[in-house]
């Protein structure tokens, strides 16, 4: 789905992904597969045109003494669901809140990385620098310098960042490296993300020219 969001097969595997979803027995398993569900519905749009249901209303919701991963993800789920879909930007942030108390409880931090990703994002559609500046000094101290595509979209956020803050280079050199982090990694929509924000910042640079290249 990542590297190659249009494949030929991949309504094949939205289909077979929704009778598991519901008869799976283990949770964990059914709540990754529903987290995968909800990014293709948010990835191509309208779910209904493309004849694809998004899952999330059916997909278990893990709570009391379900495994701790199944319930941080659970959390990744509504809020990005939250915020990409029903545009419920405090749900969305109540819900990264939520999933990150959970991960410190249990000592389970293998998505930290996500849940500030998405509390960055938050943060900047409710305009409060001070929130995003922290969701991305929590990303930078929890993330592996070798996962190139998890690098690529923190850079992204650095480089939208930037632009908030008016440090327009800065922004173009974030965006610059993150676009090329994707491209090694070959993930198509970071890199096009990143490339984006760096049209973005060019433009109000007044490079026109290099926003053309990286439209």
């Amino acid at each position: 789905m990542f590297r190659k969001p249009r494949h030929r097969h991949i309504h094949t595997w939205v289909e077979r992904a929704g009778p598991l979803l519901a008869k799976g027995q283990d949770v964990t398993s059914r709540v990754a597969l529903a987290n995968s569900l909800v990014f293709y519905c948010v990835l191509f749009g309208d779910s209904a045109r493309n004849g694809i249901h998004c899952e999330h209303d059916q997909a278990p919701s893990p709570s009391g003494g379900r495994p701790p991963l199944a319930r941080i993800m659970w959390q990744g789920i509504e809020s990005a669901f939250a915020h990409w879909v029903e545009t419920s930007n405090e749900r969305s942030l109540e819900a990264v809140g939520e999933g990150l108390v959970i991960s410190e409880r249990a000592g389970v931090h293998l998505l930290d990385f996500l849940l500030h990703a998405q509390g960055a994002h938050g943060a900047f559609a409710a305009d409060d620098a001070r929130s995003a500046e922290a969701h991305l000094e929590k990303m930078s101290s929890v993330m592996g310098s070798r996962r190139q595509m998890l690098m690529a979209n923190y850079l992204y956020l650095r480089a939208w960042f930037a632009l908030q803050q008016g440090e327009l280079h800065r922004s173009v050199s974030y965006a610059r490296e993150g676009a090329e982090l994707a491209s090694r990694a070959g993930v198509p929509i970071p890199e096009v993300t990143t490339r984006s924000g760096m049209a973005h910042a060019l433009l109000e640079l007044g490079d026109t020219k290099g926003r053309a290249r990286n439209r």
